[in-house]
C-alpha cells in the first residue's frame, strides 16, 4: 500500500527483503521482536507451574533460550548488507538479553558496531532496578561517512545516550510503539531524504518519522491487524499534514 511516499508491505519480513534488489536502501532502522524467545509465554506459564519461580527464570531465560532468535537475525543481517548501500546504516532496538543475540548474528559484517541507549527519562514497572532504556544496535556499512547535517557539517551534537520520552499508553497504537521524535534523531544520521526499510513496522512510527523528514520508507508487518492500524494511523496523520499546509 502506498501512503504518501512511503510503502507499507503485509508479509515475512525475510521473505519480502530476498526480493529487494541489492543496494536499494540508505537506513534500515527496526525494532524486533526480541521480547518473545524462543520459549513462547505459554511454555513459560508450564514450565513455571512445573519449577520454582527463581528455576524457571534460570532455565527460560539464557542465551541459549534466544538461539533461534540468533539465528533469524543472523539470516536478516546477510540481507541487511546485501540491500544497503555502501553508505548506508543500520539501527535495531534490542534489549539487556537479546543484545547478545544482536552482537553475535551481526559479527564482522559491518564496522563502526555499537550499542546506543535510549533513555525514557523514567522507569516503568517491575520490582528492584526497574527498568529505564532500551538498546540500539548502530552499524554503518564499508563506505558510510561520517554524519553531516543540512549545512553539511558533521553531527557532534549526539551522546550515545539518546533521551526521548515513551509514548503515553493511552496514546500508544502498538504495545512496543517508540516515540516519533526518537526515530528522527536517528534518521539524522541517514542520507538526507534517503530510502529507509523498516523490517518490522509494528504501528508505524518510523513510517511517520519518514513523513515528517522527508525520507521515503518501506515498512514490513506480518500480523494483519497490526498492519491495518498502522495504514489507518499514518493515513490519518497524512490527512492532518495536508490540513495544516
Amino acid at each position: 500500500m502506498k501512503i504518501g511516499n512511503n510503502t507499507i508491505l503485509l508479509g515475512d519480513s525475510i521473505e519480502l527483503i530476498r526480493r529487494f534488489p541489492d543496494h536499494s536502501f540508505d537506513g534500515i532502522i527496526g525494532d524486533p521482536p526480541y521480547s518473545v524467545p524462543t520459549c513462547a509465554a505459554a511454555g513459560g506459564r508450564r514450565q513455571r507451574n512445573k519449577l520454582g519461580s527463581h528455576q524457571a527464570d534460570a532455565a527460560l531465560r539464557t542465551v541459549g533460550d534466544l538461539s533461534m532468535f540468533e539465528l533469524a537475525m543472523h539470516s536478516l543481517f546477510v540481507e541487511f548488507r546485501r540491500i544497503l548501500r555502501p553508505s548506508g546504516r543500520l539501527f535495531l532496538f534490542s534489549d539487556d538479553r537479546s543484545c547478545a543475540a544482536v552482537l553475535r548474528a551481526g559479527y564482522g559484517m559491518f564496522k563502526r558496531s555499537r550499542l546506543l541507549i535510549w533513555d525514557k527519562c523514567s522507569f516503568g514497572m517491575g520490582q528492584e532496578f526497574r527498568r529505564q532504556y532500551e538498546l540500539i544496535y548502530s552499524a554503518c556499512c564499508d563506505e558510510c561517512p561520517m554524519a553531516t547535517d543540512e549545512n553539511g557539517k558533521p553531527i557532534c551534537d549526539q551522546a550515545d545516550i539518546l533521551r526521548h520520552k515513551p509514548v503515553p499508553s493511552a496514546r500508544r497504537h502498538h504495545p512496543a510503539e517508540k516515540p516519533t521524535e526518537l526515530i528522527e534523531n536517528l534518521l539524522r544520521f541517514c542520507t538526507t531524504g534517503g530510502r529507509i526499510l523498516d523490517p518490522f513496522m509494528g504501528s508505524g512510527t518510523t513510517m511517520a518519522a519518514c513523513a515528517a523528514k522527508g525520507f521515503r520508507g518501506i515498512g514490513i508487518e506480518i500480523d494483519p491487524e497490526i498492519y491495518r492500524v498502522a495504514a489507518a494511523r499514518l493515513q490519518a496523520e497524512m490527512s492532518e499534514a495536508k490540513g495544516c499546509s
